[in-house]
């Protein structure tokens, strides 16, 4: 491979690797270096992922911010709901309200799970309608999946 006579060759470092890089003017590529750097960074900090993930994700979010200057340097209206243009954050809204729910139903479950360890240990009295209640709050959700035992 040749290379022209007004490239040169530009030591740089990327997420703790050494990277020898060629072209002409060698502070732009220091500058793209330090971007794509921070980018990976930033990534890795704000979500703590496998570190072969790092560099996609990064190359992810650097294609969405590319894609939406070249839309807007178009003149294209695109609709944007749900993406957050937050350099490092991959995550749209949807995602974030999916783990919300996620969470939550998580929360309830261990609820009703704390509810019947009491039951059974006799720290918490219910009637028999509360009893029975209880047990067909977590049959509908598919946590206990056999006929409640007769009291």
């Amino acid at each position: 491979m040749t290379q022209e006579a007004n490239n040169s060759s530009v030591q740089v470092e990327i997420f703790g690797q050494a990277h020898t890089l060629c072209g002409k003017d060698p502070d732009y590529i220091r500058k793209l270096a330090q971007f794509v750097d921070s980018m990976m960074r930033a990534i890795a900090e704000t979500h703590p992922t496998d570190s072969n993930q790092v560099p996609v994700l990064a190359a992810l979010n650097i294609a969405h911010e590319y894609h939406l200057l070249r839309t807007k340097l178009a003149g294209e209206e695109r609709e944007t709901s749900g993406v957050e243009e937050t350099p490092g954050n991959p995550f749209t809204e949807e995602d974030r309200q999916r783990v919300r729910e996620r969470r939550q139903q998580h929360h309830t479950r261990r609820w009703y799970e704390r509810q019947l360890v009491a039951v059974a240990e006799g720290s918490l009295v219910m009637s028999n309608t509360e009893y029975k209640a209880l047990l067909t709050f977590g049959r509908t959700r598919g946590w206990n999946r056999h006929p409640p035992s007769k009291r």
